[in-house]
């Protein structure tokens, strides 16, 4: 009996080159400032980051309705991972990256298809304090919504990339899409009950 092929791949230097060159990594001159660059490039964009959850509060899932009220001040409430490191060897170039947390856009959403809607813009977000009176807004980060309907929230979240690799630096600054809810929010009315 012949024995079985090995099917494993074999790294060699020309293949790590080939490999290198078919993500646009020039290997022509050893560690070019250029190449450095296009490696770390790379690495940002397969760089794993911590995901952004966006809540609101209060939770409308929690009531009866399972919805919000027209006019009701929701405050949205944000992850806030901190920065993020790594360090990684791509083409036999070692990369550190720091990734730190940028602001939050959320987009409230609408119930008109293809209606535009003000982004909202956030750098920080916290919960409704519990000694919060009435209807209040959100000091930092929070909307309320005028018509009832089904809204599908979306947002991303910004991060600025430090890398560093052989004596070479940059930035760059990327957006990743974040977690949020949808909602529903319905009109209530109050119903005055004679006192008999």
């Amino acid at each position: 009996m012949k024995p079985a092929a090995n099917t494993g791949a074999l790294f060699t230097p020309e293949t790590k080159k080939q490999a290198a060159t078919s993500q646009g990594i020039d290997c022509t001159t050893p560690n070019t400032a250029t190449t450095i660059a296009t490696t770390a490039h790379h690495a940002i964009a397969t760089m794993t980051l911590p995901d952004t959850t966006i809540k609101l509060d209060p939770d409308p899932t929690t009531n009866q309705w399972h919805a919000a009220a027209v006019g009701q001040q929701l405050w949205f409430t944000l992850d806030n991972p901190g920065p993020q490191h790594t360090t990684t060897t791509n083409t036999d170039i070692t990369i550190t990256l720091t990734a730190t947390p940028g602001a939050v856009t959320i987009n409230p959403g609408t119930i008109n298809p293809g209606a535009h809607t003000t982004p909202i813009r956030c750098t920080t977000g916290r919960p409704r304090p519990t000694t919060t009176n009435g209807n209040q807004p959100s000091p930092v980060c929070g909307t309320s919504y005028q018509h009832p309907g089904h809204y599908t929230i979306t947002a991303t979240r910004t991060w600025t990339i430090t890398w560093t690799a052989q004596g070479h630096t940059g930035t760059e600054t990327i957006t990743r899409p974040a977690t949020a809810p949808t909602l529903d929010v319905i009109e209530l009315h109050s119903l005055l009950v004679p006192n008999n």
